[in-house]
């Protein structure tokens, strides 16, 4: 019995989160309980404000033991410090609760202006704005929108420069110089052919490799000549990134660089694990990484940053960081300030550089020096070669760091010349979309695009060219196309495009970050009515008929709609899904086991428990039952117990009917009648519609959107 409470309380966690991420959302209000007998006094609790934060190396720990000692200080206010991993959690998940107004009091960010509409302005509640301006003034307005001059939003926790670490000791052992040793300009070919000189000596499989990041593309681009600005708009087509990038995809179908890296995932994707096992000889990265080197490499082989490698353009790093921002939706302004305040001092933010290996953007620091904590010559050697770098940037990095839209910039050339790497483009084509890309995401950012000359003959209007993400159960994907086929017969002048996507990784978790980040689709199939509903274009503005759309749609329109909205008209639900079990009906005749609904219009879950298990055992099926692994499909089963699922209007799962489906469901899975592998071995959304579909269940608790499936 006590193992099976365990499960208990385990699949009551599991559905819970199941549920509340099918809801959209964890920041709603929760409702007040009543009140305790004893009140505390109300002035002896502490303001609780959140700090989403990343980590590189230490400074997770570091910013932890400050924050103590803020507390300790300012005994009103508690700092909860929630660690995230920098791609899923800063990259992906920030964003969309930024946009959804369901955000920290803090974050640490990179990319800086492109989240700056978020921030909140502290200068009225600062202390000493002046303190700001002249300590953090060149970087400032990293953090502001377009046309903001004034506003103080956060301040850099470091300064980073790109540039390449070596592995000195692959190079000693293979008897190969070092290049920079003998040269201050060494180009990247030269690099190139350097690394992979060492890596044939010692087998070694990766010569050189590169985060997987638009940011870290650019220095190396610039320095072949890559201007990224005409007239202040981005254009990347030139013969300097044009260089580059030839350089770049053909060191990954040469082997210079390894295809995992770029080629082998998707967002941002880092080598230093790779390194750090001296995995590979020259690695282009950045001086955050000096932290994390000491600590993780320490002296067990000589590595240290070179200077960046120079081309026709320039020898150039890009500039960047992270920023500690000051959200605008904060409840507690005045206290989120006075931790700002605290964190940005001249002696906490000596002594975060000082233990972390950062290098501070703060004037007064860059003047009286930082006391770095490291006898690891390595460590200091690489800090040295970083601030050094400094002095040389371009100023077409500094520029391209500044401009509030770099993050579109960046992205679009690194997912285009991956596509390039393995070969699904040309590098013409890769550069050209890439441009596409930018051009769309900036219009829809409300940034207008120069007008180029007109044209001496002016050449017919090209079609204009739409996207529809598509996720398919069956057929509807091939439906669809026809459809879309027709419709472009009859509209000569629309392309409709239809990417087909995986329903759990495109739709689920895809497509709200490219919605979040303004680089969705124009149309989408969704599931996520409601949720997703901040996103939707109010077409009626547009319609010819918006009364053919209530009078046919009218029910289920304000699916689609925002909370306090009764009229915007956003789509159409392309199916009514409803929730039910399948049966293997003929299984049930070979065991000779009557199906319970012949003879029972209201049978219960137990029951048809009991007889699928009956089935199985006379015929050796492995499945009697099993369910797709959705809060949703639990859903029908655990309110059909008697749970009701809202308190008040606000969501409250522990109830006697939830807890009574929860057992039963966690005791199917302990004595064999719902196999393991669908909900206990997988995370995300999982069906068994295969499993089904090869008489390997008896019966199958999905939805009616299976039935053109099965057909």
């Amino acid at each position: 019995m006590k193992t099976r409470r365990t499960w208990l309380l385990l699949a009551l966690v599991v559905i819970a989160s199941l549920l509340l991420a099918a809801c959209g959302g964890s920041a709603t209000e929760q409702p007040a309980a009543e009140e305790p007998a004893v009140e505390e006094p109300a002035e002896s609790e502490a303001v609780e404000v959140r700090m989403t934060w990343y980590t590189d190396g230490n400074e997770d720990v570091v910013m932890r033991d400050l924050l103590d000692s803020f507390e300790a200080e300012n005994p009103d206010i508690k700092v909860v410090m929630d660690t995230v991993d920098y791609s899923s959690g800063i990259l992906e998940t920030l964003p969309i609760q930024l946009a959804a107004g369901e955000g920290p009091d803090m974050a640490r960010v990179t990319d800086l202006g492109g989240l700056s509409q978020y921030y909140l302005d502290m200068t009225p509640y600062l202390s000493d704005p002046g303190y700001w301006e002249k300590n953090f003034g060149s970087t400032l307005p990293w953090l502001r929108q377009t046309g903001d001059t004034s506003s103080i939003n956060g301040f850099q926790t470091q300064l980073t420069i790109t540039g390449p670490f070596i592995n000195r000791t692959l190079f000693e052992q293979a008897g190969v110089p070092v290049p920079s040793a003998s040269s201050d300009e060494v180009t990247w070919e030269e690099w190139a052919e350097a690394a992979n000189q060492v890596a044939e000596a010692l087998e070694i499989e990766m010569p050189m490799a590169m985060d997987r990041s638009g940011h870290r593309f650019a220095g190396p681009a610039i320095s072949q000549g890559a201007q990224y600005f005409e007239n202040g708009y981005p254009a990347i087509d030139d013969e300097g990134f044009r260089d580059m990038a030839e350089l770049f995809v053909d060191w990954h179908q040469d082997g210079t660089m390894p295809m995992d890296i770029w080629a082998g995932a998707t967002g941002y994707v880092g080598a230093n694990e790779e390194f750090g096992n001296a995995q590979v000889v020259l690695y282009m990265s950045g001086s955050w990484q000096v932290g994390q080197f000491t600590d993780q490499i320490g002296d067990a082989f000589d590595w240290e940053a070179v200077p960046n490698p120079c081309g026709p353009g320039a020898c150039t790093a890009m500039p960047g960081g992270a920023a500690l921002v000051a959200v605008g939706d904060t409840e507690h302004p005045e206290e989120v300030t006075r931790v700002m305040e605290y964190l940005a001092s001249e002696d906490v933010l000596s002594d975060f550089s000082a233990r972390t290996l950062f290098i501070p953007a703060h004037l007064g620091l860059s003047e009286s020096g930082v006391p770095f904590e490291t006898d690891l010559p390595q460590a200091k050697k690489s800090l040295d070669t970083f601030v050094g770098q400094v002095g040389i940037l371009s100023p077409i990095a500094i520029d391209l760091q500044a401009y509030p839209y770099n993050r579109i910039m960046f992205n679009a050339t690194r997912d285009r010349l991956t596509q390039a790497i393995v070969g699904e483009i040309t590098l013409d084509e890769a550069i050209a979309r890439s441009q596409e890309d930018i051009d769309q995401a900036l219009a829809e950012a409300g940034v207008e695009k120069p007008s180029a000359e007109a044209p001496a003959a002016e050449e017919p209007a090209e079609a204009v060219e739409l996207r529809m993400t598509w996720y398919t159960d069956g057929n509807e994907d091939v439906v669809m196309r026809d459809l879309l086929d027709r419709f472009e017969v009859d509209n000569p002048g629309i392309t409709v495009i239809m990417d087909t996507v995986d329903y759990s990784s495109g739709i689920l978790e895809t497509l709200p970050i490219q919605l979040a980040a303004g680089e969705g689709p124009d149309m989408a199939r969704v599931t996520d009515l409601g949720g997703l509903s901040q996103y939707y274009l109010d077409m009626t503005p547009y319609l010819s008929d918006p009364g053919y759309w209530e009078g046919n749609f009218g029910s289920t329109l304000p699916w689609l709609r925002q909370t306090g909205d009764t009229s915007s008209i956003n789509g159409f639900q392309t199916q009514l899904t409803i929730t039910g079990p399948f049966i293997n009906r003929t299984l049930f005749e070979q065991a000779g086991v009557p199906v319970p609904s012949d003879s029972s219009d209201e049978v219960t879950w137990e029951e048809w428990a009991e007889v699928a298990n009956q089935v199985a055992e006379a015929l050796e099926i492995e499945m009697p039952m099993a369910m797709d692994r959705s809060g949703h499909r639990f859903a029908g089963p655990a309110i059909s117990q008697g749970a009701q699922y809202f308190e008040n209007g606000y969501p409250a799962i522990d109830d006697e009917g939830f807890r009574d489906m929860a057992e039963l469901f966690v005791g199917w899975h302990q004595d064999g009648i719902m196999p393991m592998d669908i909900w206990a071995g997988a995370t995300g959304y999982v069906g068994a519609n295969e499993e089904f579909g090869n008489a390997q269940v008896v019966l199958y608790m999905s939805g009616s959107w299976q039935v053109g499936q099965f057909t």
